[in-house]
């Protein structure tokens, strides 16, 4: 009798991870052509399968970012950070925030990934946090850190020049 429990439960389990895999891919694929609302509702039965998956929490925060809900949004990558940070709910994360206006949060997530990825990306969005905030100091040795990684990383070029009309 132990043993046929056994059996039922990894069946089931077998079969739960097919569905949730099947969620998944379908959700994607709606998120991909736009229709982030059915590709939400399909997050929403994947977690209810599997609530502790990065990946779907950071897929669907990035639903709600194209529907701009950026308070669901940041919300779900904040959680998909708390489950593995990972480099690329880090990275939404801190893009949320500095497309909502939230620089200060922009700036922690952006310190926190370059620790993981010192990329000439990173060091020029760290800068456009700084930028926004109008401390132009920040943003230059931000823009600087990004052109010394990669000297024809075109953005931070035009970035420095945006600071230096600012300046004026």
């Amino acid at each position: 009798m132990r043993y046929i429990s056994i059996v039922i439960v990894i069946l089931f389990s077998c079969q739960q991870e097919k569905d949730y895999d099947r969620l998944i891919e379908s959700a994607d694929s709606l998120s991909n052509v736009g229709n982030c609302k059915a590709s939400i509702n399909l997050y929403n039965e994947a977690i209810k399968l599997k609530k502790t998956d990065m990946v779907t929490f950071n897929n669907r925060s990035f639903a709600y970012y194209q529907l701009g809900n950026f308070e669901k949004a940041i919300s779900d990558v904040n959680r998909a950070v708390e489950l593995d940070s990972r480099m690329t709910a880090l990275g939404n994360s801190a893009y949320y925030y500095q497309n909502s206006g939230n620089h200060q949060a922009a700036i922690k997530d952006y310190n926190e990934l370059i620790q993981q990825d010192s990329s000439a990306e990173n060091f020029n969005n760290l800068g456009l946090s700084f930028y926004y905030l109008d401390e132009y100091d920040q943003a230059v040795l931000n823009y600087r850190g990004a052109l010394e990684i990669d000297s024809t990383y075109s953005e931070s070029y035009n970035n420095l020049s945006l600071i230096y009309v600012a300046k004026k």
